[in-house]
């Protein structure tokens, strides 16, 4: 007979078989003996009876061994190896990053700083501090320091088209990077919020977009020539925008606002009872988080949006990130991060200190 290997959990399937090959082994011999001639031959046939069975145990168990290796253990959302999201604190010198968004460990930043934004892109990990700093590092846990040219409050940062992008709080000026290493100056539109500037940027679709306080976006297919474009009044004002789905979403008080091109752009009701800070894509949605509230919104397309509670232990919650099968969202401040695997249940975490947490992942530029 054939012997076969299934590995079921219960390890029955390879029972039998090692059974069965002991059974045919056993009769086959037995048979053979019966029909010798002398005691002699009868001996010789029983000790090779025993061999036989020796060797097809063997094979067995070396089957077996060999299945278990092939199939494998089952993998849970966000089980890897590889560093999947980073967080990076105001005023400390300490990172933190984890493979699955649950457990996390810290790692040294260059200096104490300011950092106030993160981001993915080329194989790397950049942040940027409130000053001419900014780091990048490849595996999320080694980080070396560059220069930035000109110093300013950076309230966030993309990855896109042409390489990254950064806008600051209160100014026009940005600057981009094609590796995340070397940084050049490039100049917005004057924001209609100069006390706000340019609050948030993102990429998508072959181009950059970002939004200020009031009811501007500006988008650019090279972070170097841009264009101005009204959105929606807000009621209280555009200060996130992301992109996924084929679709650039931006939020406000109470409302989203959703563009398929970055140009035209129409609103559609986000509900709750939070001013939505925090806004990102990944695994498949939208997910927004409220200032000062343990709410978060979630959306397919940007214009049918769900709320839901997140934990009520800390009531503040930053920008969130999402990476493979993961939502996670950092406190701002403390120490607790939240995950969720459906953007609908979540559980909270410990992250390595207490701050104001900034988070990116490796799926999300």
């Amino acid at each position: 007979m054939g012997v076969g290997c299934s590995n079921k959990a219960t390890g029955k399937f390879e029972s039998c078989v090692f059974l069965l090959a002991i059974r045919d082994v056993f009769a086959t011999s037995c048979s053979q003996t019966m029909s010798a001639a002398t005691p002699r031959v009868a001996h010789l046939h029983f000790a090779f009876t025993l061999a036989r069975i020796l060797v097809a145990a063997a094979m067995v168990a070396m089957n077996a061994g060999c299945g278990v290796r092939h199939q494998g253990a089952a993998t849970k959302p966000g089980a890897s190896s590889a560093v999947r999201f980073v967080a990076v604190p105001l005023d400390s010198d300490q990172a933190a990053y984890s493979t699955d968004g649950i457990t996390w460990r810290p790692a040294a930043l260059p200096s104490r700083q300011y950092w106030a934004c993160v981001a993915h892109g080329a194989g790397k990990f950049v942040a940027l501090a409130d000053s001419t700093t900014a780091a990048y590092s490849l595996d999320g846990i080694r980080w070396i320091p560059s220069p930035l040219p000109i110093s300013a409050r950076w309230d966030s940062v993309a990855y896109g088209t042409g390489g990254f992008l950064a806008v600051a709080w209160a100014s026009n000026e940005a600057i981009r990077s094609v590796d995340g290493i070397t940084w050049t100056v490039v100049k917005l539109p004057s924001s209609d919020a100069p006390t706000h500037g340019w609050e948030s940027v993102t990429a998508g679709n072959g181009l950059f977009v970002a939004v200020d306080g009031r009811n501007q976006a500006t988008w650019s297919p090279d972070g170097v020539q841009w264009h101005i474009q009204r959105l929606p009044i807000p009621a209280l004002g555009w200060i996130r925008v992301s992109y996924g789905n084929g679709v650039f979403v931006a939020t406000d008080g109470t409302q989203a606002a959703y563009s398929r091109d970055g140009i035209v752009w129409k609103t559609a009701p986000l509900g709750g009872t939070g001013h939505w800070h925090g806004l990102t894509f990944g695994n498949g949605r939208f997910l927004a988080v409220a200032y000062a509230r343990n709410q978060v919104a979630s959306s397919h397309d940007g214009i049918h949006w769900r709320i839901d509670n997140l934990p009520a232990d800390t009531p503040y919650w930053s920008i969130p990130a999402a990476s493979n099968g993961v939502l996670v969202v950092g406190p701002a401040p403390g120490n607790r991060a939240a995950h969720s695997a459906d953007g609908i249940h979540w559980f909270t975490t410990s992250l390595p200190l207490s701050a104001f947490w900034h988070v990116a992942s490796a799926d999300k530029p």
